[in-house]
């Protein structure tokens, strides 16, 4: 067994070949001045773990993971670890016309052949477990969006936040337009403390000072993305678990 790791996922390659005490082969990416590339790997006749996150540029990242799994052609499997899973937003048509960019993905991969995927967090469901980790109570701010204008209303719950340290915890945060009123409204509340947890950090420029700026202590993230401007934790274990229930 070997794994693969592709140039948006350096780090997580090294920490997962860790985990599953196995051997490291970094692709080499060569670039021509017109944007195109290739990709170089040799992992033939071994079960291949391949990991490319796919996070902005997403369609660059993309082409090359599927240019690693077709290096990988060779291997006897191979399970392809997507940290940030590309064009997840739309996972269903809400109007008439949309594609299901997820699902186009996803039949891309299968296609390349892919064995099996592990990824993080395709949709947020880890409120109620991070509640029971550190105790205290959970509660929703609620986001609505109109399909049409892309107009945003939120709702915020009535509760009290004061002299409390306060988690805000999402799926995903970009721009910070979600996350920048959760915690002036926590603020505003009397939160001590505001930690923003989130799994993948696809910030614009600037966006992590604007959310400490808002009153954020401390942002915490998985390496989905890796970046230098926030709490990287590890998402390594948790990814060899999956990857050795699929050996």
């Amino acid at each position: 067994m070997i794994v693969l790791s592709g140039s948006a996922s350096r780090g997580l390659g090294k920490a997962l070949s860790s985990e599953l005490g196995c051997g490291l082969v970094e692709s080499e990416l060569r670039v021509f001045p017109d944007g195109e590339f290739k990709v170089t790997a040799d992992v033939s006749d071994k079960v291949a773990i391949i990991v490319q996150s796919c996070p902005f540029p997403q369609t660059r990242n993309l082409a090359e993971l599927l240019f690693l799994i077709e290096a990988c052609k060779g291997a006897s499997k191979r399970i392809v670890v997507i940290p940030y899973f590309p064009f997840s937003r739309q996972d269903k048509q809400f109007l008439k016309g949309e594609v299901v960019s997820s699902k186009a993905v996803a039949k891309l991969i299968e296609a390349m052949g892919a064995d099996a995927v592990v990824t993080l967090d395709l949709q947020m469901k880890y409120a109620e477990p991070l509640r029971k980790e550190v105790g205290g109570k959970s509660f929703f701010f609620e986001k609505r969006r109109d399909r049409v204008t892309g107009e945003v209303k939120f709702a915020f719950p009535q509760i009290d936040c004061k002299g409390k340290d306060v988690i805000i915890a999402d799926d995903i945060v970009t721009s910070g337009s979600t996350m920048m009123p959760a915690i002036k409204f926590s603020k505003e509340r009397g939160a001590q403390r505001v930690f923003v947890a989130v799994t993948h950090p696809l910030f614009l420029e600037g966006v992590s000072e604007k959310l400490r700026l808002a009153g954020a202590n401390a942002i915490i993230a998985s390496d989905s993305f890796e970046r230098k401007d926030v709490v990287n934790v590890s998402s390594a274990k948790s990814i060899a678990d999956a990857v050795k229930k699929l050996l």
